[in-house]
């Protein structure tokens, strides 16, 4: 279903709650406008909606909460600026910047001729700041100190700390990708990660409440969802499913009777997902979707299946908390392959 943002609707006031947030104790990051779009905040807020609270939208702000970090994103039009404050466990402050980040990508490249520039302030003097694509010049250069003039002083900046403290180093593109000029590396590290289902067409519904429930993903570009739905009229069939079972980060197995006893599900589909799991090329999750003696299966029985426990989805008393389980399960992966591998950074 649609999700609708009335501006108008929201408060007026920023709750209490964004007085906790102390720029010298968080992560920040900043961007820059010629001119401050006037919806650029409520389609930021629509885009990001599964992680705040309807009390912690007001019209020129939001909450995030992503694990156990809190961000703190508002709009300053006088200044034509947004403003973001992220505090929480350090280890997560990168992860909630990155989906931001990749969140205000989305909305910047559907505006005509928005030129924002992202902005790092620096950690002891948060007024200060630095250009980022700044910092990736310096990098690029293999300077790894510069100066800069902060209330009068001459004060030496650390590039490393700067950037580090912003994206790990080899997750970060370049000075030329900032400028417009991407290469394919840069591409890669920023794209979704592939989700390939192998499902039987008789549990097609099951399919639907699974799209359903990774849609806050989708929406977040963390993945990007493919089932042999999506092939269209005049493609070859057996090419387009071998493209994207080939190219998929993690394939998800919707396991039942139809789905083994199905022969393209199991001896083609299953099959390949299982050499490639093996190789370490993608990894594949048995969803336990209808009742079946899947643990007869020694490939199957080998990996840890989802929902919790391996319960098949169709006996939990709620079937929307299995599928939230699964959806968990696959944001867990996604946070450990990204932890894992440099490239997979935030997407775009």
């Amino acid at each position: 279903d649609g999700v609708y943002l009335i501006p108008e609707m929201l408060d007026k006031q920023q709750p209490d709650e964004a007085a906790e947030f102390d720029p010298a104790e968080c992560l920040n990051f900043q961007y820059h406008y010629p001119v401050l779009p006037e919806g650029l905040l409520p389609r930021f807020v629509v885009r990001t909606h599964v992680l705040s609270d309807d009390t912690l939208r007001w019209r020129t702000g939001v909450i995030l909460k992503l694990e156990d970090n809190l961000a703190l994103v508002r709009a300053d039009a006088q200044e034509r600026r947004v403003l973001i404050n992220i505090k929480g466990p350090v280890a997560g402050r990168r992860r909630l910047l990155s989906v931001i980040r990749a969140n205000f990508d989305r909305i910047h490249g559907s505006i005509k001729n928005l030129k924002p520039v992202e902005i790092v302030p620096l950690p002891e003097q948060p007024d200060a700041h630095v250009p980022y694509v700044e910092l990736l010049a310096w990098e690029e250069s293999g300077k790894s100190e510069f100066e800069k003039i902060v209330d009068g002083c001459i004060v030496p900046l650390n590039v490393q700390r700067l950037l580090n403290g912003v994206e790990i180093e080899g997750e970060r593109g370049s000075a030329s990708s900032m400028r417009g000029t991407r290469s394919s590396q840069d591409i890669e590290r920023t794209r979704a990660a592939r989700v390939f289902v192998s499902y039987s067409h008789r549990d097609e519904r099951q399919l639907n409440e699974l799209r359903t429930h990774l849609s806050p993903l989708e929406r977040l570009r963390l993945i990007e969802t493919w089932y042999d739905r999506r092939i269209v009229a005049g493609e070859d069939f057996g090419q387009k499913i071998n493209e994207n079972l080939e190219s998929a980060d993690i394939i998800l197995l919707l396991v039942s009777a139809d789905f083994i006893a199905s022969n393209y599900c199991y001896e083609k589909e299953m099959a390949r997902a299982l050499e490639r799991h093996a190789n370490g090329e993608t990894r594949v999750v048995p969803v336990i979707i209808r009742d079946v003696d899947w643990k007869v299966i020694a490939e199957l029985s080998k990996l840890t299946a989802v929902p919790k426990d391996g319960k098949p989805v169709r006996n939990w008393p709620n079937k929307d908390t299995a599928w939230r389980d699964v959806s968990e399960r696959v944001r867990a992966m996604l946070e450990a392959m990204r932890d894992a591998d440099p490239l997979r950074r935030r997407a775009r």
